[in-house]
């Protein structure tokens, strides 16, 4: 819905389905226990099926068990997984007494970790085998208090042991659930240093019941519970009663096949880059993917060449792009509500968007501008870090997102680029993402990301684009700069050259360093130029 009077575009307003006034602990135990036969949770590493009724218990013993080692309400738990069989539980326990997750990625290096853990300070840490030694070495560096837990050794059975007394349990009130943090999940890194987002038990819960998906009987995604996304389907699968299939190994085309055809996924979060690996991997030929019907992915949209292939090899699915960010709790549009081919979607129910010009003024339709946010909770700020929170949040409680984009007539968001990826070439503001669509267009393309870099006898900057390509992609750099100068106005064209690369420099949430590929997009240039 549009308001043409304050240029705001908003979602249905419906109350929630659960209560968000609730604790999440309090909420998760309670749907368990309507369903207890039913399969909650497959782990495709081993087969191992967790019906809901024993996913209640051990969630009520790792809350007990907590409760009587001293950890309580406020205390801050770290959590550095993968996706193994006690990972719901355990985070469940730690919600359910009022402790604050801090979920950490797994593939995190010493710098990374003592940044975070510096911000959040845990007093406990559940970890993976794999990351023990490196994190015992961050704990030492920080001069941390802090106790370790592997997952499946004898402490963390422990902590998952039956106490006897399980059938006694009674939730205790925490007091109101929009004061109430429930995680620090950290900020996706692009631009910056990581910040810890911290999110209200009542914003996970509403959150919750607006993502819509089209009904499925079993949700599968990759990503941990590092990213946001990893929350929102173990939240989406535990409280509206679907069957989660979890792995703790990384996404691989291969792999996404096997459990797809052994388990018979019918629903799917993957990135789009990801999407991509798939259409270019031989073996999908020889995979039965007939079962898959959804896969809900986010960010840049899947062109069109590529949407052809996509319905060849999944002729039962549909692509759902959305858009959102940590910082607001997930996704804020999706094209689950409704299609256009494109386009983020539109807005989810109970919440709001407006996009604003450089100078904060709203703009209307077709005009471009920074997505603000808002929805019926807000996030409770960056952890520790109030100057970072005044920044995000204005005082009319709009997020600001640093993303550019518009909406069309219909109201249908599109996204254009992060507004620090913006250049200027000839004084006209040139978007990323306009030449990535063109480039992505052509067969064989895995990843592209396209910079300006300095003209070192101009105050230009050339537009450049560093590709990803398939390893039968026969495709020359020359003939990628024809395709996209036949194709984009003068002030977009491909200046500053194409570079093919093995692999895109990353952030541990799956998206690219600016930083790193802009250093690297200047560095060939000046190899190939002979510049400095």
């Amino acid at each position: 819905f549009y308001d043409s009077k304050t240029k705001i575009w908003s979602g249905i307003e419906r109350p929630s389905t659960l209560n968000p006034n609730a604790n999440l602990g309090q909420i998760i135990l309670n749907v368990f226990a309507r369903t207890p036969d039913y399969v909650s949770q497959i782990c495709a590493d081993s087969g191992v099926q967790i019906t809901c009724d024993e996913m209640r218990l051990r969630t009520i013993r790792v809350a007990q068990n907590l409760t009587q080692m001293g950890y309580k309400k406020g205390d801050m738990i770290a959590v550095i997984s993968g996706n193994c069989e006690n990972l719901a539980p355990i985070v469940f326990g730690c919600l359910t007494i009022g402790a604050i997750v801090n979920p950490l990625d797994p593939r995190f290096q010493i710098d990374d970790l003592e940044h975070m853990m510096n911000i959040t300070k845990p007093i406990l840490i559940f970890c993976d085998e794999k990351n023990s030694e490196i994190l015992r070495k961050t704990i030492d560096l920080l001069k941390l208090k802090a106790k370790v837990i592997i997952f499946e050794s004898d402490s963390c059975r422990k902590v998952l042991e039956k106490t006897g007394f399980e059938d006694k349990f009674c939730y205790q009130h925490l007091g109101k659930s929009d004061e109430l943090p429930a995680i620090v999940c950290c900020s996706s890194g692009t631009t910056g240093k990581l910040k810890g987002v911290t999110l209200s038990h009542a914003q996970l819960i509403a959150q919750n019941d607006s993502f819509l998906i089209p009904a499925t009987d079993n949700l599968l995604t990759f990503l941990s519970l590092y990213w946001i996304t990893g929350w929102m389907y173990l939240l989406k699968g535990t409280l509206d009663g679907i069957t989660r299939i979890i792995t703790t190994q990384s996404f691989t085309p291969e792999l996404a096949f096997k459990i797809i055809e052994k388990y018979r996924v019918q629903s799917m979060y993957i990135g789009q880059d990801d999407i991509v690996q798939m259409l270019y991997e031989p073996k999908i030929k020889e995979s039965n993917l007939q079962t898959l019907k959804t896969i809900v992915s986010s960010g840049r949209y899947i062109t069109s060449e590529l949407e052809r292939e996509f319905n060849e090899y999944f002729p039962n699915a549909r692509i759902y792009n959305c858009y959102g960010m940590t910082e607001c709790g997930g996704f804020i549009t999706s094209e689950c509500i409704e299609k256009k081919f494109g386009s983020c979607g539109s807005v989810i129910p109970n919440a709001q968007i407006k996009i604003v010009d450089e100078i904060g003024n709203e703009v209307g339709s077709g005009e471009v501008g920074e997505i603000l946010l808002k929805n019926s909770y807000t996030i409770l700020g960056y952890y520790g870090d109030q100057k970072a929170t005044t920044h995000l949040i204005d005082l009319k409680g709009w997020i600001h997102s640093g993303d550019l984009g518009y909406f069309d007539a219909d109201g249908f968001l599109h996204f254009k680029s992060r507004s620090k990826e913006i250049f200027k070439y000839e004084s006209m503001h040139v978007s990323p993402s306009d030449i990535e669509n063109i480039i992505q267009d052509m067969k064989g393309i895995i990843m592209v990301r396209v910079v300006g870099i300095p003209d070192t006898k101009t105050t230009n900057e050339l537009p450049t684009a560093l590709i990803v390509k398939s390893d039968d992609c026969k495709i020359s750099e020359q003939e990628v700069i024809d395709y996209v100068n036949e194709r984009v106005v003068d002030y977009k064209k491909l200046r500053g050259g194409v570079y093919f690369v093995e692999e895109m420099p990353m952030t541990f949430s799956g998206k690219v360093k600016l930083e790193k590929i802009q250093e690297l997009a200047v560095k060939l240039y000046n190899e190939k130029n002979g510049t400095k």
